[in-house]
């Protein structure tokens, strides 16, 4: 099994999904059952002076670093990427990707050598807000501020998927498609698909009840610590019949709609309570019709995006 750490701060099992369930038969984490330093009333877990080694409540692993006077026990944690340091970001990794070759302009350079830049376009009228420097330096997140210099309004990226009433000759292939509000139906569908899940229980297998039924109730996040979501796991196309020849392609169906569900990142499925089951995971293939492509707009409730979403009792309160 692979059960959830019990600090949901720094619970690692979103990452450790894909790992094939024969590589856990001899590992431990002798951590899980910790955490990592003691919660405050504001919910800042930066304070490193506070013990929860009382009573019998566990110590906390800056506790057990303590006693242990590991020079690390009191070190403030590093939010960055760990190999890239204070540098920029673009500019590291400028240094591993072709040459900018802005959108619209030709270059001696070959394809291969040359990255080109492209457009920021409006998703609801089809028009260009902006430009960017090439989609190797842009991190295709769905939901992300889109970052577009000399913007009067604050915008999103809403993906490059083509939406049905912007004319495809205005269309490049770089370019990424943004809208004007976080709670934009462009950014929520209702499913996604895993053509390659990895079943950690069961040698693999999806669980028996599934394998019975087709499909199953179940809890699932998109992206780390993001608030677990109800959804219907469905093995196949959600009969039985077919299910045994389809074991790793399944289809999530959300209950609410779901927020910048993105293609490449991991969806990761739970089952249990206070002892979350770590099932498996995979990466996301695509999500279903969006809102926006659908024409239709979004429900009044709405799963969060965070642990901290204020934006949805905001977006009820505006809501008649």
């Amino acid at each position: 099994l692979l059960i959830a750490g019990a600090d949901v701060d720094k619970d690692q099992s979103y990452f450790l999904s894909g790992v094939q369930s024969n590589a856990f038969r001899n590992v431990i984490f002798p951590l899980g059952q910790f955490h990592k330093t003691t919660k405050t009333d504001n919910n800042d877990d930066s304070d490193d002076t506070k013990s929860s080694f009382v009573g019998n409540k566990l110590p906390t692993v800056r506790d057990i670093a303590k006693e242990a006077k590991l020079p690390t026990a009191t070190k403030k944690e590093s939010m960055g990427i760990c190999f890239v340091g204070k540098r920029n970001f673009g500019h590291f990794i400028s240094q591993y990707l072709p040459s900018y070759e802005p959108e619209g302009e030709s270059s001696s350079s070959s394809s291969s050598t040359t990255t080109k830049g492209g457009a920021f376009v409006d998703i609801d009228t089809g028009c260009i807000v902006g430009h960017h420097d090439g989609l190797p330096y842009y991190t295709l997140t769905l939901g992300q501020g889109a970052k577009i210099g000399g913007a009067s309004q604050k915008w999103f990226v809403a993906g490059r998927r083509q939406p049905p009433q912007v004319e495809k000759k205005t269309i490049q292939g770089t370019t990424i498609f943004v809208c004007n509000h976080t709670h934009h139906p462009s950014l929520y569908a209702d499913e996604l698909y895993i053509p390659n899940f990895n079943w950690i229980l069961s040698n693999g297998l999806p669980p028996k009840p599934l394998m019975k039924h087709g499909r199953m109730r179940a809890l699932c996040r998109t992206r780390h610590l993001q608030p677990l979501v109800p959804c219907q796991v469905i093995l196949g196309d959600g009969t039985t019949a077919n299910a045994l020849g389809s074991s790793t392609t399944i289809t999530l169906k959300f209950d609410r709609p779901l927020r910048a569900i993105t293609p490449g990142q991991m969806a990761v499925v739970y089952v249990g309570g206070k002892g979350l089951v770590c099932l498996g995971g995979g990466a996301i293939s695509n999500h279903g019709p969006t809102y926006h492509e659908k024409g239709q707009d979004l429900p009044r409730d709405l799963h969060p995006s965070g642990q901290n979403d204020l934006s949805l009792e905001k977006r009820r309160q505006r809501l008649p």
